[in-house]
């Protein structure tokens, strides 16, 4: 979808995972990079998370989503996250770490920011619902 956007024209994308709460704050990350996200601390996998991107077309970039979506995910546990952190590490300057409010784990001591400006469950939907309902106030 991404790629599409970019094929259509569009010079920003914001991608959001459906386990993501965006809190209304405009999304001004302030990257330089074609692609911005976070970069969660996993006990196991430490990695740019795409639950949340960030994205300013270029031609780097709509080169770097082909690949991305030509590669096998090599049946990892982290499905697509998993090529796209293993190209981004052979394709300098094309991601850029955002802040954790851009992408706070609401059960993520690591992952969470203090002033979230989009709430994440990725992974996690049995906190989802009751954790969107809080950040609603339902």
């Amino acid at each position: 979808m991404i790629l599409d956007a970019v094929n259509q024209g569009y010079e920003r994308i914001v991608w959001l995972d459906a386990d993501t709460l965006w809190l209304g704050e405009p999304i001004e990350t302030g990257q330089e990079a074609p692609l911005g996200m976070t970069f969660h601390l996993d006990e196991e996998y430490h990695h740019y998370n795409s639950g949340v991107i960030v994205a300013h077309a270029s031609d780097k970039l709509e080169l770097f989503l082909r690949e991305w979506i030509d590669s096998s995910d090599e049946n990892h546990k982290w499905w697509e996250q998993h090529p796209m952190n293993r190209l981004i590490e052979k394709s300098p300057g094309i991601a850029e770490a955002i802040g954790h409010e851009w992408n706070s784990l609401d059960y993520s001591e690591a992952n969470r920011s203090d002033l979230p400006k989009i709430v994440a469950w990725h992974g996690r939907p049995d906190l989802a619902c009751e954790g969107i309902a809080k950040w609603l106030g339902m």
